[in-house]
């Protein structure tokens, strides 16, 4: 009897052993090696994956660089992105701040599923809402100053927000290096249709690709992930506009109810001491709203030019800025034209020069800005007016009053002429 219970022990062991792999979706062999790497289970790694030499050192590394939150298997969250294909997020308790993400691609082997391809991405993610300076008082005048609400990003959307930056980061350096085509394989464009009101495909995008670097980027060293609040969003649209309103607010960042969201990727390009900023537009998934979409790039900034201050301060302060830089740049060319006789700037030039330099350059190629080298045969001179006075899409509005934008629009239509 003894010996057929040993026996009978030994069978239930090579079963159980069995059914531990038995997976027989790629969602269960996804979550047996989210168990297995947070236990430290090298024997069920072993049996679960086939991977090549650089595949099978990422997934061998990750305990030397990687701690996970006390050894909780729901540390990590996986999330199928395509057939055969999850990403893993997972925190990482050697910085709140750097979450772990990893990609996995699956295969069907003997009637279950094995891990044949896997890699790593982590980074630093800042999200601004976690900045002490952006107190509940600031928050309140904020609201009360547009008459609605602004949204907290919750864990589930931080999840999600976190998942997709890192996820975009080589498609977001292939741009920055020229190559938009892989980028814009992953873009909605319905974002962008509506902010412009133009029938906007991936072959007009690629048409017009903005420039995100001023010279030719051959080295691209990521250094921090910013992700803007709704109150970066409020100061940058509404800063300068004294009737900033909700709902002017919820036409800037949302489509169809589909919440918005700017990352500000920082980079050092070509060994620069300088950081430059990329930012990437994200917008919540038609059918799940922790699902991130990238809707749009451009030129960035530092996330530290806006001031967390009440709107009243903010609004005198940009005004006060804004004022400012017209006048050292009216210096500047008062000083370049000394002596030159006739050589001196249109109406529409020198007023172009003071309101929207700096953000499209001088030669309107284009910097924080989006290229507007071909808006006077894009808009007619009242719509032009319009725009400048009333501002479009990240473009607030007031930078130019009704004459300097009459002005600016005879010039930029004679420019295209």
């Amino acid at each position: 009897m003894k010996k057929a219970l040993f026996y009978f022990g030994i069978l239930l062991v090579v079963i159980l052993a069995g059914c531990s792999l038995d997976n027989k979706t790629a969602k269960d062999a996804t979550d047996t090696l989210i168990d297995a790497i947070v236990e430290e289970d090298s024997d069920t790694l072993d049996e679960l994956t086939d991977l090549n030499k650089d595949d099978q050192k990422s997934l061998d590394q990750i305990h030397t660089k990687y701690e996970f939150t006390d050894k909780d298997k729901k540390a990590c969250t996986p999330q199928r992105s395509k057939k055969h294909t999850y990403t893993v997020l997972c925190n990482n308790n050697k910085s709140d701040n750097d979450p772990l993400l990893m990609e996995v691609h699956l295969k069907k082997d003997d009637k279950r599923y094995i891990v044949d391809a896997f890699n790593t991405t982590s980074q630093k993610i800042t999200f601004r809402e976690d900045d002490k300076g952006l107190t509940d008082d600031i928050i309140e005048a904020a609201e009360e100053e547009i008459g609605g609400k602004l949204e907290k990003q919750n864990k589930e959307k931080r999840q999600a927000i976190a998942r997709k930056a890192l996820h975009s980061i080589p498609e977001v350096e292939k741009a920055l290096k020229g190559d938009f085509e892989p980028l814009a394989k992953e873009m909605d464009f319905e974002f962008l249709d509506n902010r412009s009101n133009e029938n906007i495909t991936e072959d007009v995008f690629l048409d017009n690709t903005p420039t995100l670097h001023h010279e030719k980027v051959d080295k691209a060293k990521l250094k921090n992930i910013h992700v803007l609040s709704d109150y970066d969003a409020y100061h940058t649209l509404g800063a300068s506009n004294d009737k900033f309103t909700k709902k002017m607010f919820d036409d800037f960042t949302k489509v169809d109810g589909r919440k918005t969201t700017n990352l500000m990727y920082e980079y050092r390009l070509n060994d620069s001491p300088i950081t430059s900023f990329v930012k990437v537009t994200l917008i919540e998934g038609k059918d799940h709203k922790n699902k991130m979409n990238i809707a749009d790039i451009g030129r960035g900034y530092g996330p530290d030019v806006i001031k967390f201050e009440k709107p009243e301060q903010t609004q005198k302060d940009t005004k006060e800025s804004i004022k400012r830089y017209k006048e050292r740049e009216k210096k500047k060319r008062e000083k370049a034209n000394k002596g030159k006789g006739d050589t001196v700037d249109t109406a529409g030039e020198e007023a172009y020069k003071n309101s929207c330099a700096a953000c499209h350059a001088d030669d309107l190629s284009g910097s924080v800005g989006p290229d507007i080298s071909q808006a006077g045969e894009k808009y007619d001179k009242d719509e032009l007016k319009d725009i400048m006075v009333n501002g479009k899409g990240d473009m607030p509005a007031g930078l130019a009053d009704e004459d300097e934008a009459e002005d600016i629009a005879k010039w930029l239509k004679e420019k295209a002429k």
